[in-house]
């Protein structure tokens, strides 16, 4: 199963991203330039999903 990674950025020296890997996006039918919502579940939790124009995608990652 396709996880994701917190890195170091490349760019931003000591800065951090996740990086989410394209095995992972792939398989949730996102692409680079997808705009992408944090949402937060309030008991600890985040649900990551893929905006579309005008709702949600139904394909997300939950619990992050």
């Amino acid at each position: 199963m396709p996880q994701a990674q917190v890195v170091e950025d490349p760019d931003h020296p000591g800065e951090l991203l996740l990086d989410l890997g394209t095995e992972l996006c792939a398989g949730l039918g996102w692409q680079v330039g997808d705009i992408l919502e944090w949402i937060d579940n309030k008991d600890g939790s985040w649900l990551l999903t893929k905006k579309t124009s005008a709702n949600y995608s139904t394909k997300s990652m939950e619990n992050l």
